[in-house]
């Protein structure tokens, strides 16, 4: 017999699978025209949902004005702060084993190695020449995006997803996702797009991790 299917939990699934996928296209890359405007869209499709977290409305007016700009001459300019940020002298590094305490920033350390141990629990598996970016933010970003991918396409697979997710925010995720949101959050003279876009992601992942470990409690 097969399994009811719990209509309201794809729903749910389905509008976090689509958050998920936002937030990891903003911090894969330096973004270009096009990549841009993907976002532009799927900003307006998803402010509904961000619109619901408390306190996002400052962030959200912030992200309308700049989606609101020419996305040639903004994504240029995005560009550069992108770089400047996550790739440039004094980075924020991006990646969570340069978040190791007590460290010396470094790539394909102990947090890469949890990340990949929930990945192979998954069968999510990385494009050729990716393996830099295993602990990456948007590739982790994308990875709860594909979780919640399994509870839409497969929804007789929900309690399955619900594990995998609890597995990876409680060993990999908040482990250091929120140090990293909070510094790029403060980094607003920067730039305001993507510190609007950290303190919205965190708002965001933190409430999404809470539910899932309070329900498992």
């Amino acid at each position: 017999m097969t399994p009811e299917v719990d209509k309201a939990a794809v729903r749910t699934a389905t509008a976090r699978q689509n958050c998920y996928v936002l937030f990891a296209q903003v911090f894969s890359d330096a973004p270009t025209p096009g990549s841009f405007s993907y976002c532009a869209h799927l900003f307006a499709t998803l402010e509904p949902v961000f619109g619901e977290l408390d306190g996002s409305w400052p962030e959200l007016r912030t992200l309308r004005d700049w989606f609101s700009k020419d996305p040639a001459l903004t994504s240029e300019r995005l560009a550069i702060e992108y770089t400047a940020l996550f790739e440039g002298r004094g980075r924020i590094y991006p990646n969570a084993s340069c978040w190791d305490s007590d460290h010396i920033p470094q790539l394909l350390g102990a947090a890469a190695r949890a990340a990949l141990d929930c990945y192979y629990e998954a069968g999510f598996t990385l494009a050729e020449g990716e393996m830099l970016k295993v602990d990456h933010i948007a590739t982790e970003l994308l990875f709860l995006g594909k979780l919640a991918e399994m509870a839409v396409r497969h929804p007789e697979a929900i309690s399955r997803s619900f594990e995998l997710t609890r597995m990876f925010f409680t060993r990999a995720f908040i482990t250091w996702a929120p140090r990293f949101f909070a510094a790029v959050g403060e980094a607003s003279e920067c730039s305001s797009y993507y510190s609007a876009w950290a303190r919205l992601t965190k708002r965001f992942t933190e409430i999404d991790a809470i539910s899932f470990l309070l329900d498992s409690a």
